[in-house]
């Protein structure tokens, strides 16, 4: 009976335990939810609304992002669908988002740490003569690919503190519609015509032009975006500029020289259609574009910045060892408007004048080879930033210099200026393969003049430019496979609709393999005692061959990428130029009469991009185009 008491007490002391373990457990998940707060939960909510409010660029890419996977399935018409980006933005999952923004602010700080570029170049691949040529050439380094570069171009990138509003805000380009007030043609009429056509394609041959055909495409460029009406320029000043600018040229070069630059000028026309940049581009940039397009290798001595620095020449000396060529032909342009009878920019007004300088200078300075993989690298952050929001907005017909994602900074603009005169600069083995067949061995020819020059001076000849061991076909497969890929992959990526090109590309380089491969084998049948040499080339030919097929590999997947959206930009572009043709149609009607615009009727012709507006061969292109979105892949 004792015992009840005792079990009693037992059970109370149990129970009052268990209540204290229980409290205990709670007060420690209330303090550990607390601490969890405020070091996670609290700071990523943090984080979330500082991502949405002030990163707003970077935000559309997410959006873009999350659909991506959506658009596959649904169909490429969802990339197109109108949403306000804050609604979006609330619907990602927040641990979604955070993923694919450190994702992309990875992918990022990638491409602007130092020593990226080196990304581009594949030693493995390299024969001894290229890795010399694109270490002294576009990385200014002496031995080898080993040390970092660290010299990079500074652009301008601020506007003219005299910059008015008005040149910012001025409407988009369009081309002009002065040719539909023509009367009967004359056989000169009609010969300039079908050469309007012949310039808007990429099989439009410069070289092959004579000087009438060749200085009725430069005023065609000129006029056909208005930029002589907007800009105020005088078409005396214009004519009489260009006759200076063409004897300002060194006719013995067979490279750099008049041809080379209206080539170049014909190519960056071509990057503004073909990518619809008239709707962010200003009058003003535009011109600056052509104008430094033409003058970018003035006065060029078909000499390398290497050889003037190392043989210590006055251009050298005079800017310091840094692009002295690019330098000079700056300063040579300058010196040609400063005369009152070639000023074609007296028209503007001081802060355009101020602007239009700026940009000129960085885009030709730009065209030195030793920015081209730094150029590369802003390029894709640039894609990563605006890229996907522009290629909508281009396509919904709806750009407009104010509009367009990251384009109304003008750094962006003027930085675009860079990447289209840079890539026209070396766009040679993204043409036909006869067109590019032709430069090539223009250039080759120009590189061993210099190295004949080297050779009778007792110097080091420069690699690339010893006519008794270089190999032309082996050269060109290696400008582009390590050069031009790496820059038009990223262009493509920000702008589809210039595909073409990199098909082109791909076909030219099989070209220039095919060619090596069978000078090989036919080296190896006249040598068939040598067992050492037939094995080295059979061992070269094989490693061609992979080479060939690891870019074609590349391509296959860079094509795959933008082949929705290219087609997509066709369609856009489409509808925009048949809606010319009607206002133009309609403007038949109210024609002036003006004996200068008759006169230069054939000039301000112009059939915009491709499909059944352009030539035959674009519209075999839109086909193919339309066929490998249905087989799922590149033809």
């Amino acid at each position: 009976m004792s015992l009840g008491p005792q079990l009693r007490q037992e059970s109370l002391f149990n129970m009052l335990t268990i209540m204290l373990v229980i409290a205990a457990l709670v007060g420690f998940t209330a303090s550990f939810q607390h601490a969890v707060d405020q070091l996670v939960v609290i700071p990523l909510e943090r984080m979330m609304d500082t991502l949405k409010s002030s990163a707003n660029s970077i935000l559309r890419s997410v959006q873009h992002i999350a659909h991506e996977k959506g658009a596959e399935e649904e169909g490429e018409n969802s990339l197109f669908n109108e949403h306000d980006i804050d609604d979006e933005v609330e619907k990602i999952l927040e641990t979604d988002m955070l993923e694919a923004m450190v994702a992309k602010l990875a992918r990022i700080t990638s491409l602007v740490l130092p020593g990226h570029e080196r990304e581009y170049v594949n030693e493995s691949n390299m024969d001894e003569n290229t890795k010399d040529w694109i270490a002294k050439e576009y990385l200014h380094e002496d031995k080898g690919l080993a040390n970092d570069n660290n010299e990079k171009r500074k652009k301008n990138t601020m506007h003219s503190p005299n910059q008015t509003r008005s040149t910012i805000m001025r409407r988009s380009l369009k081309p002009t519609e002065k040719a539909f007030n023509a009367p009967p043609q004359t056989a000169e009429q009609h010969h300039n015509e079908q050469l309007t056509k012949d310039i808007n394609t990429w099989t439009f041959d410069v070289d092959g032009l004579n000087k009438k055909d060749r200085d009725f495409t430069v005023m065609f460029l000129f006029h056909t975006f208005e930029v002589v009406d907007e800009n105020n320029m005088s078409e005396t000043k214009l004519n009489a500029f260009l006759k200076k600018l063409e004897s300002s040229y060194l006719s013995k070069n067979t490279y750099h020289n008049w041809k080379h630059a209206v080539d170049v000028c014909h190519t960056v026309f071509r990057f503004v259609v073909e990518t619809q940049a008239h709707t962010f581009l200003t009058p003003l940039e535009t011109m600056s574009l052509l104008v430094a397009a033409l003058a970018h290798d003035v006065g060029h001595p078909g000499l390398s910045n290497g050889f003037l620095i190392k043989s210590k020449h006055h251009l050298a000396i005079l800017h310091n060892d840094q692009s002295p060529l690019e330098n000079m032909h700056c300063a040579t342009l300058y010196e040609i408007v400063g005369n009152a009878d070639y000023d074609i920019f007296e028209g503007l007004n001081s802060g355009d004048w101020r602007t239009c300088r700026k940009i000129m200078i960085s885009a030709i300075l730009g065209t030195d080879m030793i920015h081209h993989f730094p150029l590369i690298s802003k390029m894709q952050v640039f894609y990563e930033m605006h890229g996907l929001p522009l290629q909508k907005s281009i396509a919904s017909g709806t750009c407009t210099v104010d509009s367009a994602p990251g384009m109304k900074d003008s750094a962006n603009r003027w930085f675009m200026i860079d990447c289209f005169l840079h890539a026209a600069d070396i766009s040679n083995p993204v043409k036909s393969f006869d067109i590019c067949k032709k430069w090539a061995y223009l250039v080759v020819e120009e590189f061993f003049n210099q190295g004949d020059l080297e050779k009778s001076r007792g110097d080091d000849i420069s690699p690339m430019m010893d006519r008794s061991t270089t190999n032309i076909f082996s050269m060109q497969v290696g400008f582009i496979e390590f050069v031009v890929f790496p820059l038009y992959d990223a262009l493509i990526k920000t702008f589809p609709s210039l595909e073409v090109l990199l098909r082109n590309m791909i076909k030219n380089n099989r070209e220039w393999t095919s060619r090596r491969i069978e000078e090989l084998k036919q080296d190896s049948r006249m040598m068939r005692g040598d067992q050492d040499k037939t094995l080295k080339n059979q061992q070269e030919e094989e490693k061609l061959k992979g080479r060939l097929g690891q870019l074609e590999e590349k391509v296959e997947k860079a094509l795959d990428s933008v082949l929705p959206m290219a087609i997509k930009l066709e369609q856009a572009k489409q509808k925009y130029e048949e809606m010319l043709k009607v206002v133009a149609t309609a403007s038949m009607h109210f024609g002036s009469g003006n004996e200068r615009e008759n006169s230069t009727n054939s000039i301000n012709t112009i059939y915009m991009g491709r499909g059944r507006i352009s030539n035959g061969n674009i519209i075999e292109e839109e086909e193919e185009l339309s066929g490998r979105l249905t087989d799922g892949g590149p033809a």
